[in-house]
């Protein structure tokens, strides 16, 4: 795990708001499930990585507005990505997705 995602998670265990997260071109394979955590994220930037999963502890990002995951090797989303109801902009072009879960629906905008 790269030493940016420790400090954010450091951050966030010590009860530090964090809002935005921008850990694009990092080369990460994987995202913790402590990502989770951070309950006060509104934006996280995870484009141009080497992800091939995203965690299913992402449903802990109940404020979440935005999030990119461009440019990975996404093959598919996590159900729970439906819990994300405040999600207006949800980027995943240049992935392997074939099909968007039936729970992206329930997202309180039309992505």
């Amino acid at each position: 795990m790269r030493n940016g995602v420790v400090a954010i998670l450091k951050e966030a265990e010590s009860g530090g708001a964090v809002e935005r997260v921008n850990l694009s071109d990092r080369q990460l394979r994987l995202i913790p499930e402590s990502i989770g955590r951070l309950h006060g994220l509104l934006v996280l930037n995870l484009s141009q990585n080497q992800l091939e999963v995203l965690p299913d502890s992402i449903a802990g990002l109940e404020k979440l507005e935005e999030l990119d995951v461009s440019s990975n090797l996404l093959v598919f989303l996590p159900d729970s990505i439906g819990l994300l109801r405040n999600l207006k902009f949800l980027n995943v072009s240049a992935n392997k997705v074939k099909a968007r879960p039936e729970s992206i629906a329930l997202c309180r905008r039309k992505l």
